[in-house]
């Protein structure tokens, strides 16, 4: 994930595996979700990711545990855990190693 200019953010989601899932941006308070793997370009699927990514990104840099509706976010160590409407599950962890910087 990289911040760009005036809040906007632009990023990659990829498994454990490093295969690259879906490239999503957040720009003016609203996500786009692009580039989709196969089996997960649906339009349901893409909608509830876009949905789930609003509220996540919205709240980022929050470091409270946030619940809204079904919707809730909280913090684990280094990991930003989320739990989604339709019962989706992320946990979100920096990359380690050689793109670490300390």
């Amino acid at each position: 994930m990289e911040s760009r200019e005036q809040g906007s953010v632009v990023g990659t989601v990829i498994n454990e595996m490093g295969v690259k899932v879906f490239d999503f941006t957040f720009e003016n308070g609203k996500a786009r979700i692009l580039n989709v793997i196969g089996p997960a370009n649906r339009w349901f699927i893409r909608r509830a990711l876009r949905k789930d990514f609003n509220f996540i990104l919205a709240h980022l840099f929050e470091k409270d545990e946030i619940k809204t509706g079904r919707r809730k976010m909280w913090f684990e160590e280094d990991d930003i855990c989320f739990s989604g409407r339709h019962k989706i599950e992320y946990r979100f962890s920096p990359l380690k190693g050689q793109y670490e910087t300390d």
